[in-house]
């Protein structure tokens, strides 16, 4: 097995096990019980809508660029019956791992501060108006794992206030009650970030 397959897999076992761990109701035994069945690259809890959406993409689906600033740049969409959803996140590359980085309010502020993650997310509900999030309020995000093949970490009660995408009026606010990543990085680390907007 080479190196990079056994980091993988070490990765995906600590994902699992953080999985395992997500979310007051799971039960760690039956996977059905678990966000996303427990099988996802990037998996996530979305509340505050009138009935909560589970975000759940594999491996291959989700866009991770490490740029030449060493910092991890994650995108992923997602369109159902309910609406399309959109999740990006930016944060440093970290040594000291496993760490807890707190959401930032600007793109800037998280490129600025490897303490501080960047969470951006966005829903174009079916039948309603495209909304987008002004800034995290509260929550924490947990980099467990990270280099330049592989990613691993889980979000927690990232809340966010919203705004219509077409004039700017306050919408109501939406939640990452749970979350987690496990990914590899697919992208030279060259590429230039990207924002969403």
């Amino acid at each position: 097995m080479s190196v990079s397959r056994s980091i993988r897999v070490f990765c995906l076992a600590v994902a699992a096990l953080c999985m395992a761990s997500c979310g007051t109701n799971d039960d760690p035994t039956n996977p059905n019980d678990r966000l996303c069945g427990g099988e996802a690259g990037l998996g996530a809890r979305i509340e505050g809508r009138s009935s909560p959406v589970q975000f759940c993409l594999d491996d291959g689906d989700v866009s991770v660029v490490l740029t030449s600033a060493d910092r991890y740049d994650v995108a992923g969409q997602m369109t159902t019956a309910a609406g399309t959803f959109q999740i990006h996140m930016v944060f440093a590359q970290r040594a000291d791992v496993p760490v807890t980085l707190t959401p930032a309010a600007t793109l800037d502020d998280a490129l600025a501060d490897p303490g501080k993650v960047w969470v951006y997310y966005s829903e174009i509900p079916d039948g309603g108006d495209a909304i987008e999030s002004v800034a995290p309020t509260g929550g924490t995000f947990r980099l467990t794992f990270g280099n330049d093949k592989v990613i691993t970490g889980t979000l927690n009660n990232i809340v966010f206030d919203m705004t219509k995408i077409s004039n700017g009026d306050p919408a109501p606010a939406r939640t990452i009650s749970e979350g987690f990543l496990s990914l590899s990085v697919k992208s030279p680390a060259a590429a230039v970030l990207q924002a969403s907007r």
